[in-house]
C-alpha cells in the first residue's frame, strides 16, 4: 500500500492510517486470526514480521524508509470486532520520496458461526496525514471493499 505519492502539493507525510475491517462484528464467521505489527513501537529505519497459520499458510512482510527519516507505529486494533487497525508516525520526512508502510492481517470463515460462509467480506480504509504549512495538515483517503471467494477476489 502507498501511503504518499510523490510530490503531492509538494506536502511531506506526517502520519498513516490503515484500517482492515474483517466485519466480526456483523458476521461473527469471519474471524480475525492474526496481524502486524503488533503493540507499538520505534523509532525506526525498518521493520519485518512473519505471520503464519498452521503449517502451510505464511507471510513475510519487511518495510522500510530512507535516512534520515524514521517512523513509529501503533496497534489500534480491536481482535473481537475484528477491526485491524495501525498509525505510523513519520519523523523527518520529506518531499520527492515514496513512503509505503504494510500492516498487514490473516482472517478465515467459521462455518460454525453466523456468517461463515463465503463470501468473506473485507473493508480497507486509509488515511494519509500531511503537512501543508506550520500547523496545518491535510488529510488523503482512499477506501475500498472487497468481496473474498476460494475462486477469486472482486471489489464491491
Amino acid at each position: 500500500m502507498i501511503g504518499y505519492f510523490s510530490g503531492i502539493l509538494n506536502h511531506v507525510p506526517k502520519a498513516f492510517i490503515t484500517e482492515t475491517d474483517w466485519r466480526t462484528s456483523a458476521y461473527s464467521g469471519q474471524v480475525l486470526f492474526d496481524w502486524e505489527p503488533k503493540n507499538q513501537g520505534g523509532p525506526t529505519s525498518s521493520i519485518s514480521f512473519t505471520m503464519t497459520m498452521g503449517s502451510d499458510i505464511s507471510a513475510s512482510v519487511a518495510y522500510s524508509v530512507a535516512n534520515p527519516a524514521q517512523f513509529s507505529w501503533k496497534d489500534q486494533t480491536n481482535p473481537s470486532t475484528g477491526d485491524v487497525k495501525t498509525e505510523h508516525t513519520l519523523d523527518s520526512a520529506t518531499t520527492a520520496v515514496t513512503y509505503t508502510v504494510k500492516p498487514s492481517s490473516i482472517g478465515y470463515l467459521d462455518s460454525n458461526k453466523s456468517g461463515g460462509a463465503e463470501p468473506m467480506l473485507v473493508g480497507h480504509y486509509i488515511k494519509s496525514k500531511l503537512v501543508a504549512s506550520i500547523f496545518i495538515y491535510e488529510w488523503a483517503d482512499l477506501s475500498f471493499s472487497v468481496s473474498l471467494r476460494s475462486s477469486g477476489v472482486s471489489q464491491y
